[in-house]
């Protein structure tokens, strides 16, 4: 999750706003890393429900907050 919210999300905010000139693939290479967040994420979801038995636990904060 920290990969896809921070590092492809920080790149998908620059392409976004410093490939101006290249309009196409400004388009192109945001859509891109729009999805592979999107996709991460849920890869992300699964992987963590897999590893606790799909089941939520709301025993800590952390689990209740998020």
């Amino acid at each position: 999750m920290w990969f896809a919210w921070t590092i492809v999300g920080i790149a998908q905010i620059w392409t976004g706003r410093y490939l101006v000139h290249w309009w196409r693939w400004r388009q192109f290479t945001h859509s891109v890393l729009g999805s592979l967040i999107g996709i991460l994420t849920v890869a992300g979801a699964i992987i963590i429900l897999k590893w606790i038995d799909w089941g939520l636990y709301f025993d800590h904060v952390h689990n209740v907050a998020g």
